[in-house]
């Protein structure tokens, strides 16, 4: 699930704003994201028809959907996806990982915007995903060797399809982590990671993990509720978790553990993704009975009306047999100071080369 950004004054998101804008615009299909669009993986089935796997676009005030990724044709159910500030959105299927271009999208081609960016390895019975600052994925799942819930951190810029794998590392395994490891979330701020397993809500240190000692880099924050805690999570902007039962924990509280307060924030059930909007309100997916999106304001939470503080965004299609959401995440303000500086680097290597060029010209006269 994607993790909370920081806003910076609106002179420095201008410039760069256009530019990713203007870049997306270019493209010849597709939909270019802009901050606040929401994505959804979805199971989608017409009556009588083949079985679809999207990645869709949300509107965040009408709730229409724009599909602008698919791996339809490669047969791979989309367990859950996130998005970083440049609108990479990140998706898991099966054993692999796969990153998708809004603004490439082609329904006649629907391989033309998706890239394979890790594969096999550690990756199995995947649950969750979530993208740091750095670019860096973080993936819960299963070991493929002893079915252990673990975690492993894929960087996509080392991808190599002739080693798939190679840009895998295991940062959690076992230990605190037990039954099956649902999600993940970072908190920008420390580095550390947040993982629901079907009993705990554990703190882990990803830069700490030792094969020999697993459970040295893991905390438990929180005693769960009765019936556990189990699906997705995600990280309110003062870095409190929330899960998609409804439960928020603070944890700069949760020591000793004893001492952590668990409060309710609705009443909800079956969530299969959960993220943050810069409002402060949380989005849910629900992919059981009936499915739907929901958005949630936490701070109209009314225990005697728990349900009162939700809003049905999208609800399934009444002319489909399946229309399910797995996994749910919002585009994010664009990290524009590094993209500004970024991009002014690339002008002044630009100039750089264009003046050795001219310099070296000028010398063999």
């Amino acid at each position: 699930m994607a993790t909370p950004r920081p806003r910076l004054a609106r002179s420095a998101r201008a410039l760069p704003l256009l530019l990713l804008v203007s870049l997306g615009s270019a493209s010849r299909a597709g939909t270019a994201l802009l901050p606040g669009d929401i994505l959804v993986a979805n199971k989608f089935q017409q009556n009588g028809g083949g079985t679809e796997y999207r990645v869709q676009r949300v509107d965040p005030v009408t709730g229409a959907r724009t599909t602008v990724g698919s791996t339809s044709d490669i047969g791979a159910f989309l367990v859950d996806l996130d998005v970083d500030a440049l609108g990479r959105i990140y998706a898991i299927a099966g054993v692999s990982v796969y990153r998708f271009q809004s603004q490439s999208y082609d329904a006649l081609d629907p391989s033309h915007n998706r890239e394979l960016v890790s594969s096999g390895g550690e990756l199995f019975s995947q649950n969750g995903v979530d993208v740091g600052y750095d670019g860096l994925l973080y993936v819960a799942g299963q070991n493929p060797n002893s079915a252990v819930p673990q975690i492993v951190r894929v960087d996509p810029a080392l991808y190599d399809p002739q080693h798939p794998h190679d840009n895998q590392q295991v940062v959690a395994l076992g230990g605190l982590l037990t039954g099956i490891a649902y999600d993940v979330a970072i908190d920008a701020v420390s580095g550390r990671l947040y993982v629901t397993t079907s009993d705990d809500l554990v703190r882990i240190d990803p830069d700490a993990y030792n094969a020999s000692d697993p459970s040295a880099n893991q905390e438990d924050i929180a005693n769960p509720p009765l019936f556990g805690w189990g699906g997705p999570l995600t990280l309110e902007a003062d870095r409190r978790v929330v899960t998609g039962g409804g439960w928020r924990v603070d944890p700069s509280i949760c020591v000793p553990v004893q001492l952590c307060e668990v409060t309710s924030v609705t009443d909800a059930s079956g969530a299969t993704g959960i993220a943050l909007e810069v409002s402060g309100s949380l989005l849910l997916a629900e992919a059981f009975g009936p499915d739907k999106l929901l958005r949630v304001f936490p701070a109209a939470y009314d225990p005697d009306h728990p349900k009162a503080n939700q809003h049905t965004l999208v609800a399934m299609d009444p002319l489909a047999q399946t229309d399910e959401f797995h996994g749910v995440a919002v585009m994010p303000e664009p990290d524009f100071m590094l993209a500004g500086s970024s991009a002014l680097l690339a002008l002044g290597l630009a100039w750089r080369r264009a003046f050795d060029h001219g310099r070296r010209k000028t010398a063999a006269k």
